[in-house]
């Protein structure tokens, strides 16, 4: 007890230890227990982060090497002494533990010494895991051992490339989403139109038949309903001097462009994966006709 009790006041002094880390239940505060070959690595992390455009930024608090990872945690024991006491420098009552498994979950969150922690264990949980795995070199710098292929999805450069694009298109969609939203005060004043719902693509389409009311503009029929249409048709005079043109022409190419894009590479992205799923598959086949 008094080693645990050393250990958090270690962890509450540490000037890398976010203030937040000593108030209990902050809805927002989200720990995940990442284990790695040789032990288990606590970070925490801000939920709100999941909103934002940018990627998660993870904070490792604390890694802990284990002589035996299966006494560590396991179904019939439950958890060891060193693990529990991790767990509780960390991890209090009302916040949340993401786990990468549900074998995991159901230990820790029937251990009484932990009683009111939440455990998530989901497939979101598990790209969060994968994540990591794959940067394990990185936000774990004391782990000197290395993943198994076997336990890291299959992964080439074409996957690689491929998602880059994509996060690239769903970054430009973000970024002038904020800017074109700026006008659903005017659209709504002047059309009646509530436009704070619209995706970006059917905003930069609207803004763009306002500002060149007779240049014909192809959409998909489906974007707008017959009254929108008319609205946005019968106003468009009564817009000068409130939308920039030129503004929203060059958003509503970089859009078209960038859809066109996203289009091809998630069609790309899905026979990669579909590929890679089909090797991993083949893999395992012929590992189980080995042993």
């Amino acid at each position: 007890m008094g080693r645990r009790k050393q250990q958090r006041q270690e962890a509450a002094n540490d000037d890398d230890v976010d203030v937040a880390r000593n108030l209990r239940g902050m809805p927002w505060l989200v720990w995940l227990l990442f284990e790695t070959p040789s032990g288990f690595a606590i970070f925490s992390f801000n939920s709100y982060i999941f909103e934002e455009e940018n990627a998660i930024e993870l904070w490792l608090k604390q890694f802990q090497k284990f002589e035996d990872k299966s006494a560590a945690i396991n179904c019939t024991t439950g958890l060891g002494g060193e693990l529990r006491d991790m767990l509780k420098i960390w991890c209090r009552r009302g916040e949340k533990l993401m786990v990468g498994s549900q074998e995991y979950k159901e230990i820790i969150e029937a251990d009484q010494e932990l009683k009111g922690v939440t455990c998530l264990h989901n497939d979101y949980v598990m790209e969060v895991m994968w994540g990591i795995k794959n940067l394990m070199h990185i936000l774990v710098p004391e782990e000197q051992k290395v993943l198994t292929k076997e336990e890291r999805l299959p992964i080439n450069d074409d996957i690689v490339e491929t998602a880059c694009y994509l996060y690239h298109c769903d970054f430009l969609e973000k970024r002038h989403s904020k800017g074109l939203h700026m006008s659903d005060y005017h659209l709504l004043k002047i059309s009646g139109l509530n436009s704070s719902e619209w995706d970006t693509m059917k905003l930069a389409t609207a803004l763009k038949k306002i500002t060149r009311p007779g240049e014909e503009i192809e959409h998909p029929p489906e974007m707008f309903s017959s009254d929108e249409l008319l609205k946005i048709e019968k106003d468009a005079d009564k817009y000068k001097d409130k939308i920039y043109k030129t503004a929203v022409s060059e958003i509503w190419n970089d859009l078209v462009c960038s859809y066109s894009i996203k289009k091809e590479k998630l069609r790309h992205m899905q026979f990669l994966v579909e590929a890679a799923a089909q090797e991993a598959a083949k893999r395992e086949v012929n590992q189980t006709g080995n042993d």
